[in-house]
């Protein structure tokens, strides 16, 4: 099945290209920080087929005998994948701009949220609806 939106899609070239590009700029910022890290190879873990919005099964199954084996599951990958890194807990937080979890800080900031949320939703919750209208 070939629909019109097909040409439109990304490519799996297309989609190496900026693997390749955003782990570059990932190096850069880490190298910056003083963090040496090694990404895996770009495109060693390509989708189940080349076609990345997997159009054959988008639709359903459309392969007798590929359904009678494995059901609706995709058919196990042979291939054989590098580990990702395993950045330290300070080149976690270079990454993603947060440090590690902090459970008691969690716990201060959901609470000052459902304070700020809920006292100035309260005191209207109290009025009459004719009465919050006159005001």
């Amino acid at each position: 099945m070939t629909l019109p939106l097909q040409q439109y899609m990304q490519t799996y070239q297309d989609s190496v290209v900026i693997e390749h590009a955003a782990r570059s700029l990932e190096t850069q910022c880490m190298a910056r920080y003083g963090f040496t890290v090694t990404f895996p190879p770009v495109g060693v873990n390509p989708p189940p087929n080349a076609d990345d919005s997997n159009m054959p099964r988008r639709y359903g199954i459309s392969d007798p005998a590929t359904s009678a084996k494995y059901g609706y599951e995709l058919p196990p990958d042979p291939t054989e994948h590098p580990q990702p890194p395993k950045p330290s807990p300070a080149g976690i937080a270079v990454l993603t701009g947060r440090k590690a979890l902090n459970p008691r800080a969690e716990m201060i900031g959901l609470a000052t949220g459902l304070l700020a949320g809920l006292y100035p939703a309260w005191r209207p919750a109290r009025i009459q609806p004719v009465e919050a209208l006159r005001r």
